[in-house]
């Protein structure tokens, strides 16, 4: 029997530096006391965020779709 596993995503981390209004740097300021208390990994934090937000924003899913040449989302 041979098991065969796909190649797994490239999850290597990549700096990204963004000006943040000081409304969002408290707000991300308060993220980071949660992730301290609860010894969340912040990196998990961080992806789960993202993804919830590119899940329900219909702006920018239109703005994806508009840009991908087959008109579909990964």
């Amino acid at each position: 029997m041979n098991l065969r596993i796909d190649k797994l995503p490239d999850r290597t981390p990549v700096k990204l530096t963004i000006n943040v209004d000081p409304d969002l740097a408290a707000a991300l300021a308060d993220y980071q006391t949660y992730q301290d208390m609860r010894h969340v990994s912040w990196g998990d934090l961080r992806t789960k965020s993202l993804n919830c937000f590119r899940k329900t924003s219909e702006s920018l899913r239109e703005t994806l779709l508009s840009l991908s040449p087959a008109g579909e989302l990964s």
